[in-house]
This record gives C-alpha cells, structure tokens and sequence, in this order.
C-alpha cells in the first residue's frame, strides 16, 4: 500500500514538473522572424512576375506522382534565392528525410535563410542531424508541442498525455515568398514512392503568387507559437552518426512543374485559392469553435448540390458528420467515399472507428469504397511502376481530398477524422476550378473500381450484410462475403476494438 502510494506521487511530481518545464520553455525569448516577400530578385520571383495572374488568382499545379511530388521539393529548395519556410509532421530519417535535410544544408550555404518546424513525434531519431543543421549559419529549427523526456517518450506520453496528445500535423514549403506546396504527404520514401515495403498514395498541389503569400503569413503564425520550441533549447549536443546514408527516392527524367516555371515554360491551372489552417493555439485545447478548421470544413461540405467525392485516408466521420452526409443523401447528392480497407490501413485502430459508420452509410445510398492493398496503383497519368526501379510492395490511401459539383476542391492534411476535427492542427487549399476538379475526378473515376473494393448491403436480418465487391484487371467481377485481409479471429478482435470508447482519439 505504502510502496503505491509513493508512485502515485511519485508520477504526480514527475507529471507537475514536466507541465512547468513546458510552461518555461515556452515562456522563454527567441529570435524573432517573419516571411520574406516575394521579389523579382529571386529566381522563383522573377518567374512570379512574368507569370500573367489576374488579381485574386492564383497559379495552381497538381502532384498526384509521388517520384515528381519529391522532385518539386528538392528543386524548390535547390533554387531558392532568399528563403525556405518548411512545416511538417513526420520527417523520417531515410533517404527522401536524410536528401532533404542536405539540400536545406546547401541553401544556407548560398546565404538561404532556412526556418523548419517539425511536429517532435514525427521526429524519431533524427536529434543529432537537427542539431547539426541548426548550428549553421541561417538555418533555425524549432520542434512543435515537443517531449522533455527524449529517451522516454512513452513514459512522457503518459505523463503528460493532454498536452502530447495534440499534435502539429500540417504540412508546406514556401519558397522566396512565391512559390508554395501544401498537401497529404509528410518527409519519408514511402510517401514519394521511393524504395519500401509500403507506398502512400497521396495529393500536393503547387500554389504560385498570392496563396503563396497567405501561407508564409501562416507558417509565421506556428514559428511564433509558444508551442514551437527551438532545438537547441531542447537538445543536447550530439554528433550524427557516420553510418552509410540510404538512397533517396528517384527523380524522373522528365520536365518537372518547377522546372517548367522557372523556364518559363510553366502554364498552371489559374483559379481563385482559399487558404484555410487552425489556429496555433488548438495545441492547447484553447482556440475557439470558430477558429477551427472544421468550421469552414463543415460549410464546404453543406455546398454540394449534385455530387461529392471524398478521399479520405483516415475516415472517422462521428455521429454528426454522418447525419450532415445522410441529409446530403436525402437531397439527391451522389456521395462517394474512398478510404483505406484493412489490408491497407497503417492504423488498425482508425479501421475499426471507421467501420462502425459502413452500414449507416450504405442505408443512406452513399457508395462506400475500401483500397485495395494488392496492386500498385496510384492515380495518375503516368504509371509509377514504369518510373521506378523497384516496385513497392503495398499501397495505403493517404490523400485527404473533397471534389464538390466539378466545380471546387479542398486538398491539405485534414483528414475527415476526429483528430483533424478536434485534437491535431491542419491546413488546407480551397480551390475554384472546374478545369482541375474535373482533372482530379476522372482520375478518380477511373480506378476506383481497378483499386477499391466497392461495399454494398445484401438485405438480410435487420442489420443486413456487408459484400466487397472486386473488379480484377481483366474486367470479372467477385464478391466477398467476409471481409478480405481478415480471419475469422482477427475480425472478432476488430469488432471489440471497435466497440471501445476511444473515437475520440481517432
């Protein structure tokens, strides 16, 4: 009894004194910073200005292709003349996380001034190659609602779970205040369909001119947050280790978007963009309903008249997004919704909160797609597989992506879960353009059925039963009474988790 008590208070103390460590950290001065504008002085300046965009238009440019999503980012920063502002959730220490880093290194060198801030969860390992990238002159790192206990994550996790628990999930790169790429994709091969056991399918898009701009302004609102804590406030000083780098992803042969532009060859698609992100200060559970991004998400999404289509790698809609898609429904919207099976899932948890929803939303006549795992497919003209040397062994969904009436798109990191709705901070693109939601839905359109599973609701009993229903490649048609990737276990094991109180977390 008296050895429990002594570690309840114990994990008490350890808890207060790493709530007043954060509290000092973040009360501590820092360098002040601000965005650089875009001037014709710069390489991507220069092209801006001899770009022809109207006023209130934007250039916008879709990445679908993994091998060029990570091109655009090697030869944004490579080309970069003044500044580099990058914003991210998970940099991984492989080839794509390692490449990157030395090409920010590069651009100091050329006096680049380099400001990164990275979600610390999302930062495993990587400690020592911050450090050293932060020491040098120009570049400035700061970690987003960072852990004190480095060697201790967990037990810091649990320590302090209401405040690790939200985290930074946003992800851009601003380059010379002209030019920026904002989408689904973190730092890491498998998002850019380098070498891997898994490849993410997912969807950037290129803003140049004014959302440019508008998302600078943004990072300049986290950089200043008191959540972002410098590095070398942070960590101790190590030496990274001189082990064997891994290769980076491939980078295609062809004319990339940013060569294009900066050789004027560039002609993007021109529309009106609406920059939407949450306000900082959702990390701390304090930001108000209006200033969350679900606030303008949930009125794009009461806009459809005719169709939407949702791509949505974690799909945890909740009671009141289903009844907002079911009232859709009943207005004669044809909805549909792709997201990950259990095959390709990342996050079995999420799977099962998802799950709970698939029967309801079928009731509803919403079509109800599910990823398939087994062949590499990634929406796009051009097949990845013909690009790349070694195939990847699985696909997983996620691109977060909304197409409403052919008329408008959203595309950033907010997934339609509750963690994007209430717990993480999101950015996103609001895009008026019928010529790239059309570019998009026929994308869509066309491999639904070549790469999904579509679910349907064979009428039997009061809850009915679900089928999943596979096009192969040569056009024959199976059903699956159970679902694929399961045994009849696992999907017990599902079915309890499914059932647990946590949607929240989800």
């Amino acid at each position: 009894m008296i050895l429990s008590a002594l570690l309840v208070l114990t994990l008490l103390l350890a808890a207060i004194l790493l709530r007043l460590a954060d509290a000092r950290l973040r009360r501590r001065p820092r360098p002040e910073s601000r965005a650089i504008p875009a001037t014709p002085e710069t390489p991507f300046g220069a092209a801006l200005a001899a770009l022809p965009l109207p006023p209130g238009r934007s250039g916008v440019v879709p990445l679908r292709d993994g091998a060029e999503a990570f091109a655009s980012r090697v030869e944004m920063i490579r080309a970069a003349g003044a500044s580099i502002d990058m914003q991210y959730y998970i940099w991984e220490r492989d080839g794509a996380g390692l490449h990157l880093l030395d090409a920010l290194a590069e651009a100091a060198g050329r006096g680049v001034r380099v400001r990164l801030l990275l979600d610390d969860f999302g930062t495993v390992d990587l400690d020592a190659e911050l450090l050293a990238l932060d020491r040098l002159p120009g570049v400035e790192i700061r970690l987003f609602n960072p852990t004190f206990l480095r060697r201790l994550r967990l037990l810091n996790l649990l320590l302090d779970f209401g405040r690790l628990n939200r985290r930074m999930h946003n992800k851009s790169l601003t380059v010379d205040g002209a030019l920026c790429l904002v989408g689904g994709r973190n730092i890491g091969n498998a998002y850019f369909a380098g070498e891997g056991q898994r490849h993410f399918i997912d969807f950037d898009v290129i803003g140049i001119g004014p959302v440019a701009a508008e998302v600078a302004a943004d990072f300049d609102r986290y950089w200043a947050a008191g959540a972002a804590v410098p590095v070398g406030s942070l960590l101790r000083r190590q030496t990274p280790t001189a082990a064997a780098r891994p290769a980076p992803p491939a980078i295609p042969d062809h004319e990339t978007p940013v060569r294009a532009l900066l050789s004027r060859r560039l002609r993007p698609i021109i529309a009106p963009v609406e920059l939407i992100s949450d306000d900082p200060d959702k990390i701390g559970g304090r930001a108000a309903q209006r200033r969350l991004m679900i606030h303008r998400v949930a009125e794009l999404l009461a806009l459809p008249e005719r169709r939407l289509d949702i791509a949505s790698a974690y799909f945890v809609p909740g009671g009141p997004g289903v009844r907002r898609l079911r009232a859709l429904a009943r207005q004669g919207v044809a909805i549909r919704v792709l997201t990950n099976g259990i095959q390709s899932t990342d996050v079995a948890l999420v799977h099962c909160g998802y799950a709970r929803y698939r029967r309801t939303l079928l009731r509803a006549g919403i079509a109800v797609y599910e990823l398939r795992a087994d062949e590499q497919v990634e929406m796009q003209d051009r097949r990845l597989r013909d690009r790349l040397r070694v195939a990847p062994s699985g696909n997983s969904l996620h691109a977060k992506t909304f197409l409403i009436d052919g008329a408008r798109l959203f595309v950033g990191s907010f997934n339609l879960d509750q963690r994007s709705m209430f717990l993480n901070t999101e950015i996103g693109f609001i895009i008026e353009s019928a010529e790239l939601t059309a570019r998009v839905e026929a994308l869509f359109d066309r491999d639904l059925d070549r790469s999904a599973y579509r679910l349907h609701l064979r009428r039997q009993g009061r809850a009915g039963r679900l089928v999943w229903q596979e096009t192969r490649a040569d056009g024959t048609v199976t059903e699956h009474a159970t679902e694929p990737g399961t045994s009849p276990l696992s999907r017990i094991v599902l079915r309890l988790a499914g059932r647990l109180p946590i949607e929240w977390l989800l």
